[in-house]
């Protein structure tokens, strides 16, 4: 059975819905599987960073009244994170790690920032693995004016048996060795993720 769909211009219309079940793929359960997976983000604000007693990264005013996290340019500062994948993530899909910040002054032409995360990632009911490093970079492009909203590059995050709900424990700090002089301002910590589904069938995540 078709149903019909009317348009702005009063026309009958059926091919939007025909389009739309088009992306869906056959799925027994009642929550629909995705044809193509499609990716979103798992945001952590960075107000929801726990700052260690030492060594830690430096909130400062920003703008006048706001405030931003400061990494120097030297290293050696860190800030403590972590996050959990949602019931919509694909299984076995990917998961990549970048940063939003911004330059406290002018970057000059193919400088970089270069962000590390140490971390570990699990899914449910396995053992967290020994904590390895992912490493995301900025390049500039070109000349980089002074609090211009910058992204660095993906990085893939792997674990044990990933899938929905799984669980990562971090840790980032701005690496001593990038070539911009000045100090950084962190705006965000994003994970990309890949998604083929709204959510679960059931309360617990699939396969438990």
């Amino acid at each position: 059975m078709r149903h019909e769909e009317l348009d702005g211009s009063g026309v009958y219309r059926h091919d939007r819905l025909d389009n739309l079940a088009a992306k869906f793929a056959d799925d027994t359960g009642d929550v629909p599987i995705y044809a193509e997976s499609v990716w979103d983000d798992v945001a952590i604000n960075v107000s929801q960073v726990s700052l260690p007693a030492a060594s830690a990264a430096e909130w400062v005013t920003w703008k006048t009244t706001l405030r931003a996290l400061r990494f120097q340019n030297a290293g050696g500062e860190y800030a403590h994170i972590s996050m959990q994948l949602p019931h919509s993530y694909k299984d076995g899909g990917q998961v990549k790690f970048h940063t939003h910040f911004c330059h406290a002054g002018t970057a000059a032409t193919s400088s970089t920032v270069v962000w590390n995360l140490n971390y570990t990632f699990a899914g449910i009911y396995e053992t967290w693995p020994v904590e390895v490093m992912a490493t995301s970079v900025y390049t500039a492009s070109s000349t980089t004016a002074t609090d211009t909203h910058c992204i660095s590059t993906g990085k893939a995050i792997t674990g044990t048996d990933i899938g929905q709900s799984a669980v990562f424990i971090g840790r980032l700090s701005r690496s001593a060795s990038d070539t911009y002089a000045g100090n950084v301002y962190l705006q965000s910590i994003d994970f990309h993720i890949e998604k083929d589904r709204p959510g679960s069938d059931d309360e617990l995540p699939s396969g438990l």
